[in-house]
């Protein structure tokens, strides 16, 4: 059931109403608070670093784009840096975003957020708290966040993380969940970003190009999810038809106008 405590701005979803993917989790939530909408069709979780490289916060802001602007919904957390960048490139990308959060709406984490987080919910987005309306973040919060963010996400992006921090975390329930993982290579010299090769030697993590590599992803989930006639509606060959933002030009073109190409995840039924 869905319901509103009284004063509440917030949707509480439990029961029926929390979304179904989350029953995959071990020890599911009971309940979370919702403003804003929940999105529908390919989710893709974007987690990293606080502190990104320039180089990381661009390849972020470039994979973003790409992705919202065909149609998926991008996940994060609302922290500072990849985070941060996940949901702006989103916005200005005219795409949807779900911040997935360990605080409520009215004490968010961090408080500087608070206006991007409205800006979310203008472009009609979504803000997902683990915890009630009025409270702050707690230490739970951040591993319940992550949780919840690996369990609702077809695929996770990590960019950018050291060995222990919580991308780690967010990318270690996401394998044991068997959400597919995907990382840009770093230098094995790079101690900042030394979590590749520590999530890349458990097996857990596919490299990471561009956004083709994602969407490919997504597309595949989707074939080996359905019947025969109704994964015949999705066109493959379209998802990959797209030009990777700053990328050489004169991009080969397959099939459909890729302007077009998100309407292959309407028809397989994603929306």
């Amino acid at each position: 059931m869905t319901r509103r405590l009284p004063a509440s701005p917030s949707r509480i979803l439990e029961g029926a109403s929390l979304p179904p993917r989350l029953r995959d989790l071990e020890d599911p939530p009971e309940r979370l608070w919702l403003r804003g909408e929940l999105p529908s069709g390919p989710m893709v979780a974007v987690v990293g670093t606080r502190k990104p490289t320039a180089q990381g916060r661009e390849f972020a802001e470039r994979l973003v784009r790409d992705l919202a602007r065909r149609g998926v919904t991008i996940l994060s957390g609302g922290a500072v840096g990849i985070d941060q960048t996940a949901h702006e490139a989103t916005l200005e990308a005219s795409g949807q975003t779900l911040v997935v959060a360990p605080g409520s709406f009215e004490r968010p984490y961090p408080d500087e957020h608070a206006a991007l987080f409205k800006r979310v919910l203008g472009h009609g987005g979504g803000y997902l708290s683990v915890v009630p309306d009025g409270n702050v973040a707690e230490p739970w919060g951040f591993f319940r966040r992550n949780s919840v963010m690996a369990a609702l996400a077809h695929v996770v992006v990590a960019i950018e993380s050291t060995v222990r921090s919580g991308t780690r975390n967010t990318t270690s329930r996401a394998r044991k969940l068997g959400r597919p993982v995907f990382w840009p290579p770093a230098s094995p010299w790079d101690k900042k970003r030394s979590g590749f090769a520590a999530e890349y030697r458990l097996g857990g993590v596919t490299p990471l190009f561009d956004a083709r590599d994602v969407l490919g992803c997504l597309a595949a989930q989707r074939l080996y999810g359905l019947p025969g006639a109704a994964a015949a509606q999705l066109d493959f060959e379209s998802l990959w038809e797209f030009e990777v933002a700053d990328a050489a030009p004169s991009p080969p073109k397959i099939g459909e106008p890729a302007e077009d190409s998100s309407k292959a995840f309407e028809s397989a039924g994603w929306f």
